[in-house]
């Protein structure tokens, strides 16, 4: 569910499995931001305490049950509405956004929807793809994935933003891998365009650093009435000129040979 990739793994060898990607999770408090964290990083549930600044683990994940691992810098950073001036900070650079929601609590929606509006605005975050995780699914009473796209207005985000909505329990780690590797493949989708843009941007302006290749105008006729010497200085370069230029006799004085 959402605007990204509909076969993610095609696009998986677009990113380098060494280098780490910058994950920033956001979420209103109580959300289960941190839980989501650990899970993912632990592979069991970790009771926690609410996030006064900001939690940082790396995390491998292994894609589509293949051998081939992605590296990702995840950062939980506190949902209270004192510390959310600071997520700004954390999101510059990122390359890409889990926005966590508690699928239960409806009454904040609305504040979670106007929070993530909020960060998906910022323009250093235009074209960030944003994976949006339907947390506490379990538990009775708790809205569906499509009441909850509704409640965020999803399909009213940029269009340049790629989001999935990832239903999930972060308790038992229901659809915390899925979500995270389908947030891989919309990084993925992302990167290809940018680096077409930049080769047909190049290609528009001229690449200075891109060799020139002359192109061949084909042999020279020599002009009517002019002599082979004429047209050979005719044709020459200034510095042809200076090279074939020849040096004068030396004279010879009495006494050397």
């Amino acid at each position: 569910m959402g605007n990204g990739l509909s076969e993610p793994r095609s696009l998986f060898p677009a990113l380098p499995a060494f280098r780490s990607l910058h994950i920033v999770i956001l979420g209103l408090d109580c959300a289960g931001k941190t839980t989501v964290l650990y899970r993912l990083r632990f592979n069991e549930f970790l009771n926690t305490v609410p996030t006064k600044g900001f939690n940082a683990e790396k995390v491998r994940l292994r894609l589509g049950g293949s051998r081939r691992c992605a590296s990702f810098h995840l950062w939980d950073v506190g949902g209270q509405e004192r510390l959310r001036p600071l997520w700004r900070a954390y999101t510059r650079g990122a390359d890409g956004l889990v926005f966590v929601v508690d699928s239960v609590d409806a009454e904040r929606l609305e504040e979670a929807r106007a929070e993530l509006h909020k960060v998906a605005r910022l323009a250093e975050n235009h074209g960030v793809p944003v994976l949006v995780v339907a947390n506490k699914q379990d538990l009775r009473g708790s809205l569906a994935p499509a009441q909850i796209q509704e409640a965020l207005a999803l399909a009213e985000l940029s269009p340049a933003t790629p989001w999935h909505l990832q239903p999930a329990c972060a308790i038992i780690g229901e659809g915390l891998a899925d979500g995270l590797e389908r947030l891989h493949a919309m990084i993925g989708k992302r990167r290809k365009a940018l680096r077409q843009q930049q080769r047909q941007r190049r290609r528009r302006q001229g690449d200075p650093s891109r060799p020139r290749v002359w192109a061949d105008t084909g042999p020279v006729r020599t002009p009517s009435g002019a002599t082979d010497t004429q047209h050979d200085k005719r044709s020459r370069s200034p510095w042809q000129h200076q090279a074939l230029r020849q040096v004068p006799p030396v004279k010879s004085t009495p006494g050397q040979r």
